[in-house]
């Protein structure tokens, strides 16, 4: 990542609009440069301006919404732009915040940023969106930035003086190595969850249930005993419920014959007495045919006569309208004349008022107007010219004030010309000073080391002492140690020679060592567990057998069960077709008296001797039969046999399923006896397989099943496995099993002894080791302490020369001093007083160039007071003469105005406008308002007479067709009254009947003729089914009785299925638990390897907390750091390395390598020292965090302070080598020596008295950039 450039406007001191290219000359050319300027100056404001416009956020100073600390003060916004380079790639990263109204007191608004590429390709505009983008863009965040491109104030030493956990937590907020930790608590978790997983299996284990073979046999015998019983209690419930429903069935019968007798007896009482009512029938029927032309006829005559009266009416009418329209006529002849006359006088009026009075009235509003801008022109210029007048005495007193401070400016300057000279000396006093206090500190520093190294000498000598007498007593000690190793081995041999162990048949004899009892043991085991898998699968194949076994009976028993439904559906299929046939019989009849009921208004027509219309037959002997038919009683029959088809059809459909459940089952057991049979043939072949790798040495009840397993045909091999199970029982196997685990007992106890004894040997052994180790350790430490008491000795002489020859350099550096401030004529300062006399001389040199600008723009402001001046005296006089030009243009425009009133007062008289206005309207609104009400009245006259003439004549026709229509009518009701039966019209109006009273007649003879017809055919079909009915087997049992058996019966039945189900659901419980266990027991293998693994693993990085992996993947980070921090500091000085401390894995240590690679503790280096070391670690840093972008930009704010000038320019070399592999550098700092060595500078100026800072003018922004 590479920094391009840098665009910023108002932020801390920096007030104004800067840009810096880092792309372009100067910089382009020479990549090291320095941000110079004095203290507060606004230095790191600049490196602020670059983390504000990538990260929004500073490492200084509080930036948010409501409170931003880095904008200028008096300022309104601020703004921060920077143009990096990533991968080729050019980015351009912008942030803006400003004040509401932009005013410097506004309300702070929410800051903008945005991220984009070069070639103006928005990437995120929202603050949070461009922070992530850049993060991903760059591989850093914030915080990698400010510790890898950007090294702020303070900063340098952090890591090197950090404690041991706070250089954790920064390694861990460095490189991310907080995974580690999760990954450590995820595996000590893991490991406590996989335990309690295990732990909640085995209870499970522990709390499952299950039923002995003895109470599963027991519950399967009286399942069969209770299936038979179930099967006989159901045919005894059938044939009872078939005998109960014949029974019914007669009953039902006999009741509806006598409820048939019943209806005909009161159909005869019915007929008997409607026989009047039916006689005044037959007569009405004539009457009833002609009725329809009479009333016609009777209608047309009451229509006519009401029309004769309505247009005798309307003539009355027509004659009062014709007299309204002629007095309307002459009304409006009369008000039209008058309202013309109104009217031209109106004309005339608005003229007047158009033409002459409102134009006099717009030309008096614009003079006053006119007026009134005059006196406001006059106004302004006036009060212009008093503040023309007020400036210009404001600035006669600002020029002399200002020409009396330059006087006094000149006169300082004159008093204090020898501070020009001063520059030149200053920083080299400073340069000669700093080393005479490096030399004072060196030579303290070499008379203490030479202390040391004589008290390190005699510290030695009485170390090599000790150390000799150490190694005697390691010696005798080595001694007695082989001895004891001795006495081991012996009784090792001893305890072998004494152990007898047990021999399996046919166990070659094996020499005894550890190796042959290991495998013995590994034998044993190995036995035990095909004996615990032949045990399972034993009990295994005893389940499934009997299991098979019950299904195989359950199968003969559905079997048997969908035979006896089978029949059961087949009667009742028998019954339904019974059933539907009579359901036929009973619709036909119905139907039939349907079709009878329909063709009643035919009945009632046909007379005797006359045709039938239908069949053209001249005698109908049925017409009496037909009108006593009802269909009641053949209706609710129907109805009935209806309930009983559904009945017998629900019941079939209710059988049919059954059957179909029971086929559904039979299939079921069917594929579970087949998944039964296959599993035993599984579990036969596991038995062969695990017997066939069993050893030659295999217990004799096994051995003895595994020869009927060879013996056996191929086809019996389920036999062979049962009669296994059957000979070698789990009993039989258990004490093999019990046999096994004695014998692997006794052995395990043999080879404690054995283990016990080796540990024994080999302690004795890890401790001659270590005292040989030891002995190693001190012959190297005397060796070491002679050469270093050589190295100290020499060191010793070298230091006392260069005691004496920095004493010498110091002499000279004083009077080269002396020497010069003599010929400025100073006088010359103590010793202890220098640092302070040279900050004294500092400020007399910034106060002096404080004076010459305070100077030049003194003399700056008094040239621009004087133009100034001389234009508010022109400004002056030109308004005094525009005041004179308004005062006598404005008496012109009042005489204008007299004019205009004469001539209004004039026009309108004593009226005004308004007034004049008014009367025209009003009369104008009178004139429309009297016209519109005369053509209203005129209209509505006109419309009635129009309504009236319309209204007579519509009558006139009406009444003219009526008087056709009635004679018509007339005539044709004499010829229908001459040709029926009637002699005239009075003998038709007593033979008619009213419309009612005829329909009711004729539904009542058509109701009792149909309830005649149907009770005859009921009466048949009642007859018919009784006969059809089967004979009962037992008849002196009441119904009652029969339905009280029933009962009984069918509490029985449900008893006995419940108990069915019961014994049914246990023992499939009592399965679903077995197959329970063993997947319970399959789920443990499986968890205890699971735990296996993790139990491993969590012993190698696992811990509660985390630490323990965390620790250790900080240590290699820590030891990549170092590794890169050497490398910087072989570059910067070839005299220290850091290394990491044996004992603590966090800790740091420096190897002096000039001092035979002495060691020593980090707070032990010395100011510079401490500063290259930190330096190198902090790049290392650099290059730690960004592993994953290339940093080609590196900015250091301070921190060179501490150097003498020989570590100052080896610090500069090494950025120097930096700057040349491709890297730019900005170094921040007031060192004068920095300034002189880097050429390429961004100055950083204080303009005083202001408060504020600016750059050269070659980085004030312009917008062509």
């Amino acid at each position: 990542m590479r920094i391009l450039s840098l665009r910023f406007e108002n932020l801390n001191s920096l007030k104004g609009h800067w840009f810096i290219d880092f792309s372009k000359e100067p910089f382009a050319g020479n990549g090291l440069f320095a941000i110079t300027g004095p203290t507060g100056a606004g230095k790191t404001t600049i490196l602020d301006a670059i983390c504000l416009a990538l990260y929004h956020q500073t490492p200084r100073l509080t930036i948010s919404d409501k409170n931003n600390q880095l904008m200028t003060r008096h300022t309104a916004s601020c703004l921060a732009e920077v143009e990096f380079e990533v991968k080729g790639q050019g980015y351009r990263a912008f942030w803006s915040q400003r004040r509401a109204k932009n005013a410097a007191d506004g309300k702070l608004q929410p800051a903008k940023a945005e991220l984009a590429t070069l070639s103006g390709e928005i990437l995120a505009e929202k603050l949070q969106a461009v922070r992530q983008k850049i993060a991903q863009l760059t591989g850093l965040d914030f915080g990698r930035f400010t510790k890898s491109m950007m090294l702020s104030q303070g900063q340098f030493a952090a890591f090197l003086n950090a404690s041991a956990n706070d250089r954790a937590e920064l390694l861990e907020e460095l490189t991310g190595t907080d995974i580690y930790g999760d990954i450590s608590k995820t595996v000590f978790q893991e490991a406590k969850a996989s335990e309690q997983a295990l732990a909640l299996l085995k209870a499970k284990l522990d709390g499952v249930e299950l039923l002995s073979d003895e109470q599963a046999k027991s519950l399967q015998a009286e399942l069969q005993s209770l299936n038979t019983v179930e099967k006989e209690q159901t045919k005894r419930v059938a044939k009872l419920q078939k005998d109960i429903q014949i029974r019914q069935q007669r009953t039902t019968l006999q009741d509806k014959q006598k409820q048939l007798d019943a209806s005909q007896a009161e159909l005869a009482a019915q007929k008997k007495q409607h026989a009047d009512e039916l006689t005044a029938l037959a007569a009405a029927k004539p009457a009833i045919a002609i009725q329809d032309r009479y009333h016609t006829k009777q209608q047309l005559v009451e229509q006519s006569l009401h029309s004769q009266q309505q247009l005798t009416a309307s003539e009355s009418n027509l004659a009062q309208t014709e007299q309204q329209l002629a007095e309307q006529t002459a009304l409006r002849a009369s008000a039209q004349d008058k309202l013309t006359e109104r009217q031209k006088k109106l004309k005339q009026r608005v003229a007047r008022l158009n033409e002459q009075i409102l134009p006099t009235l717009q030309n008096q509003q614009h003079m006053v107007e006119q007026q009134s801008d005059k006196q406001s022109a006059i106004k302004e210029k006036k009060s212009s010219l008093a503040k023309v007048e007020v400036l210009i005495t404001d600035k006669k007193a600002e020029f002399d004030v200002l020409t009396a401070e330059h006087n006094n400016i000149q006169a300082y300057l004159t008093e204090h010309l020898y501070v020009k000279q001063l520059p030149s000396y200053l920083g080299r006093w400073q340069s000669d000073f700093n080393r005479l206090q490096t030399i004072e500190v060196e030579k303290q520093n070499t008379e203490q080391t030479i202390q040391e190294l004589s008290a390190q000498q005699a510290e030695a000598e009485k170390a090599d002492q000790q150390l000799s007498q150490t190694l005697e007593n390691l010696a005798k000690e080595k001694a007695a140690f082989q001895v004891s190793l001795q006495a081991l081995s012996q009784q090792r041999a001893e305890t072998l020679a004494g152990i007898s162990l047990p021999v399996l048949a046919e166990q070659p004899a094996l020499p005894l060592t550890e190796a042959s009892l290991q495998g013995f043991i590994q034998q044993l085991q190995q036995h035990q567990q095909g004996l615990n898998q032949l045990k399972l699968i034993a009990q295994q194949f005893a389940n499934s057998n009997q299991s098979l076994h019950d299904k195989q009976q359950t199968n003969a028993e559905l079997n048997q069960t969908i035979s006896q439904q089978e029949s059961s559906l087949t009667a009742k299929r028998e019954e339904f077709k019974a059933a539907k046939h009579t359901l036929d019989l009973l619709e036909k009849v119905v139907a039939q008296q349907q079709t009878i009921k329909q063709l009643s208004d035919h009945r009632a027509e046909l007379q005797p001797g006359q045709a039938c219309p239908l069949c053209g037959a001249t005698e109908h002997p049925a017409i009496a039969e037909y009108q006593a038919l009802t269909s009641s009683a053949e209706e609710q029959q129907l109805s009935g046999q209806k309930n009983l088809v559904e009945q017998l059809k629900q019941q079939g459909i209710e059988l049919k399923e059954q059957l179909h459940h029971q086929q559904r089952t039979l299939s079921q057991e069917q594929s579970q006896i087949t998944a039964l049979q296959q599993e035993c043939h599984q579990l036969t072949e596991q038995w062969l397989h695990i017997v066939q790798q069993l050893d030659a040495n295999i217990p004799s009840a096994v051995n003895q099943a595994h020869n009927a397993v060879n013996s056996s045909p191929n086809g019996s091999a389920s036999n062979s496995v049962n009669e296994s199970a059957s000979v070698c029982s789990v009993a039989q196997i258990d004490g093999e099993l019990e046999s096994v685990q004695q014998q692997l007992s006794q052995t395990m106890n043999c080879q404690s002894a054995l283990v016990s004894l080796t540990e024994q040997e080999n302690n004795l052994q890890k401790q001659l080791v270590d005292i040989d180790q030891s002995i190693a350790q001190l012959n190297q430490s005397e060796a070491v302490n002679r050469q270093q008491a050589s190295h100290r000795v020499a060191e010793q002489q070298k230091l006392s020369e260069q005691l004496s020859a920095v004493g010498a350099e110091a002499g000279q550096l004083w009077q080269g001093i002396s020497e010069q401030v003599s010929q400025l004529e100073l006088p010359m300062p103590r010793a202890s007083e220098f640092s302070q006399w040279l900050l004294q001389l500092e400020q007399q040199i910034q106060d002096y160039q404080t004076q010459l600008t305070a100077a030049e723009q003194v003399q700056l402001s008094i040239q621009a007071l004087e133009k100034s001046l001389i234009g508010y005296q022109q400004q002056q006089l030109a308004e005094q003469q525009q005041v004179t030009v308004l005062i006598e243009e404005g008496k012109g425009i009042d005489s204008q105005l007299q004019a205009l009133a004469q001539q209004l007062q004039h026009l309108l008289g004593e009226s005004t406008l308004e007034q004049e206005q008014q009367h025209i309207a009003t009369e104008e609104s009178a004139i429309a308002d009297e016209q519109q009400q005369i053509e209203k009245a005129y209209n509505e006259a006109a419309n009635a007479h129009q309504h009236a003439q319309g209204q007579h004549t519509s009558l006139a026709k009406q009444a003219q067709s009526l008087s056709e229509q009635v004679n018509l009518a007339t005539a044709k009701w004499q010829e229908v009254l001459l040709a029926s039966e009637f002699s005239d019209e009075t003998a038709f109006i007593n033979a008619n009947m009213p419309a009612e009273e005829f329909t009711r007649l004729t539904a009542l003879a058509d109701e009792l003729n149909v309830k005649e017809q149907q009770q005859s055919a009921l009466a048949q079909e009642y007859q018919s089914q009784l006969a059809s009915l089967p004979v009962e087997a037992d008849s002196n049992i009441s119904l009652s009785e029969m339905t009280e058996k029933l009962v009984k019966d069918e509490t029985e039945l449900k008893a006995l299925q419940t108990k069915l189900a019961q014994l049914d659901f246990e023992l499939q419980q009592d399965k679903k638990r077995r197959d329970e266990q063993q997947s319970l027991m399959a789920d443990i293998a499986q968890q205890q390897i699971a735990l296996n693994d993790i139990s491993h693993l969590n012993g190698l990085i696992g811990s509660a907390d985390g630490a323990k992996f965390r620790r250790f993947a900080q240590s290699l980070t820590l030891e990549y750091l170092v590794h890169l921090a050497n490398k910087q500091l072989m570059r910067l000085h070839g005299r220290y390395q850091l290394t990491r401390q044996t004992n603590e894995s966090l800790a740091l240590e420096v190897v002096d390598t000039w001092q035979a690679d002495l060691t020593r503790d980090t707070k032990t280096l010395s100011g510079g020292e401490s500063f290259l070391v930190s330096l190198a670690l902090a790049l290392a840093l650099s290059d730690l965090v960004s592993a994953k972008t290339q940093i080609d930009s590196l900015f250091l704010d301070e921190g060179f302070g501490t150097l003498d000038n020989d570590t100052l320019e080896v610090a500069l070399d090494a950025l120097d080598n930096l700057n040349a592999a491709g890297k730019m550098i900005g170094v921040i700092s007031h060192i004068d020596t920095l300034k002189e060595r880097i050429a390429t500078q961004i100055k950083v100026e204080k303009i005083s008295g202001l408060g504020v800072s600016k750059l050269a003018s070659q980085f004030v922004y312009s917008p062509n950039q």
